[in-house]
C-alpha cells in the first residue's frame, strides 16, 4: 500500500517515464516506458550498505536527470545516485555534530523535493521536539545548499493554529502534516486541517494566502484538529480514516490547473487494517480544479472504494490515479492500474 513514491520523468527529447519505488527498504526503482508500456520494466538496483551504499532506509527519491537521483537516507544524509545505481555523491545535511533533531528528508509524489537556485527544499513535518516553541518555530521546508550541504529553516512555519501539541497528538492519534506543489517559482501548501492555501516565494520569501474550500468538508471549526481531540476515539489510525480534511496538491503544467484532494467525513466501521486504508485514500475523495490563482472552478466526487488517491500522476495525456485500491473488486495486486481523468 505504500505506494506514494511515484514521480514522472521526461528525457531531453520529452520521451516520458514512469518512476516507482515501494517500501523505503527495498533497494530498487522500477521505470516503466509510458509511451511503449510493456510488463517488463527496467529495474534501477542501488545498494544499500558499504562505500556505495545508499542507507537501510530511503524515504522516496526524486529524479532530476538519470544522472541524478536523489535518495533521502535516515535524518542528516541524502545520497546521489546515476541510473546504473552507482552512487555519485552524499550531502551531509546542517551540522551534524549539533545532532538537530528537526531535520527529516523524504521525497514523495505530493511531497517532492524542490529544486531552486542550486537549493533543495526538503520538506519537514512539525517538531516536537521544540517543546512550547513547536507551535511557533516548525518550518514546513528546510533548505539545503547543494554546494556545501548547509541548511536553514524555511521562514515559512507551520500556521501555529494547527499544531497540535505532542501531548494531545498521543491522546487523539492526530498530527498536522501539508503537501505542496511548485508552480513558477513559487510553492503552493496545502495543509491538511485549513481552507487556506498558502503559496511561498521562493525569490523573495513572500507569502500570500487563498481560501480554497471544498464543497465537501465542513467549515474550519469543523476540520480543527483540536475539535476533532475531543470525540473521545481512542484509536487514532480509525480516527485518520474518518476524519475530514485535505492532502495532495499537484499542479499540472500542460492545462495549468492545480489539483486539490479533499477527504469528506465518514463513518468507517469496516474490519480493514487502518494504516493501509489510510495509505490508499480512504474509501472516497473529491477532486478540486483551480487555476493559476488559486481559484476554485470546480470539484469532482470520486466513486467509494474505488481509487488509490495517494498513487497519482500527471503527465501530458492527462491527470492519472490508480484503482490499485485494496477493496477495488478489480484489483490486480500484479501490476499498476491506473485511470486517466479529463477536464471537460
Amino acid at each position: 500500500m505504500y505506494s506514494s513514491f511515484l514521480f514522472v520523468h521526461a528525457d531531453s527529447v520529452g520521451h516520458e517515464y514512469l518512476l516507482f519505488k515501494d517500501r523505503p527498504q527495498t533497494p530498487q526503482i522500477f521505470v516503466y516506458d509510458l509511451e511503449c508500456p510493456s510488463n517488463d520494466p527496467k529495474v534501477i538496483n542501488y545498494e544499500r550498505e558499504g562505500p556505495n551504499g545508499a542507507g537501510a532506509l530511503t524515504i522516496g527519491f526524486y529524479i532530476r536527470s538519470w544522472d541524478e537521483i536523489y535518495l533521502p537516507n535516515t535524518v542528516h544524509e541524502i545520497c546521489v545516485i546515476d541510473s546504473t545505481g552507482i552512487l555519485k555523491r552524499k550531502i551531509k545535511i546542517g551540522d551534524v555534530n549539533a545532532r538537530d533533531k528537526s531535520l527529516y528528508t523524504q521525497s514523495q509524489s505530493s511531497v517532492p523535493f524542490i529544486f531552486h537556485d542550486n537549493k533543495l527544499y526538503c520538506g519537514q513535518n512539525t517538531n516536537k521536539f521544540k517543546g512550547d516553541k513547536e507551535q511557533t518555530e516548525s518550518p514546513v521546508d528546510l533548505i539545503v545548499d547543494l554546494n556545501d550541504g548547509s541548511a536553514v529553516p524555511s521562514t515559512l512555519c507551520y500556521p501555529a493554529e494547527l499544531v497540535v501539541p505532542a501531548k494531545l497528538v498521543e491522546k487523539g492519534g492526530l498530527a498536522v502534516h501539508n503537501n505542496r506543489c511548485e508552480f513558477n517559482n513559487k510553492i503552493v501548501y496545502s495543509f491538511w486541517f485549513s481552507h487556506t492555501l498558502y503559496e511561498y516565494d521562493m525569490n523573495t520569501g513572500e507569502v500570500k494566502t487563498k481560501v480554497a474550500k471544498s464543497r465537501y468538508l465542513p467549515d474550519e471549526a469543523g476540520i480543527s484538529p483540536y475539535n476533532r481531540l475531543n470525540t473521545g476515539e481512542t484509536n487514532g489510525r480509525k480516527e485518520i480514516c474518518e476524519m475530514p480534511y485535505y492532502r495532495h496538491i499537484y499542479y499540472d503544467k500542460y492545462r495549468k490547473v492545480f489539483y486539490r484532494f479533499a477527504y469528506p467525513s465518514n463513518k468507517c466501521d469496516m474490519e480493514v487494517d487502518y494504516t493501509n486504508y489510510f495509505f490508499v485514500g480512504r474509501n472516497t475523495a473529491s477532486i478540486m480544479v483551480l487555476d493559476e490563482d488559486l481559484n476554485v472552478l470546480s470539484e469532482t466526487l470520486l466513486p467509494e472504494n474505488c481509487f488509490n488517491t495517494s498513487t497519482t500522476f500527471i503527465n501530458k495525456d492527462g491527470l492519472w490515479i490508480s484503482c490499485n485500491h485494496m477493496l477495488n473488486p478489480g484489483l490486480d495486486e500484479d501490476h499498476l492500474q491506473f485511470v486517466r481523468f479529463e477536464l471537460k
